[in-house]
């Protein structure tokens, strides 16, 4: 499923649940929600780190796990064409 998510990219959302990075460690305490602000994450969920822009997902206790090798390699190539825009749009942002 794609859909133009770059707009609300980079839309903050404050967490109940803290989480970090599996690549980096940084700590996690907000989201950015790709479509309605006050969506929070779900199991499964996708997560690109603000830190070292690896990509993530939420597992059942909303903590961060990287994807798996089948997972990555099963994401659509239009789709990770919006994550790359995302990840490039974030990095614009923090400078």
């Amino acid at each position: 499923m794609t859909g133009n998510y770059v707009p609300h990219a980079l839309i903050k959302t404050n967490m109940n649940v803290k989480t970090v990075c599996p690549k980096c460690g940084y700590e996690i305490n907000a989201h950015s929600p790709l479509t309605d602000p006050a969506v929070m994450p779900q199991p499964g969920n996708a997560n690109i780190c603000v830190n070292c822009y690896n990509l993530n997902k939420y597992d059942d206790n909303l903590q961060l796990v990287e994807l798996t090798p089948e997972e990555k390699e099963s994401i659509p190539p239009e789709l990770m064409l919006e994550i790359q825009t995302i990840i490039d749009k974030i990095k614009r942002n923090k400078k």
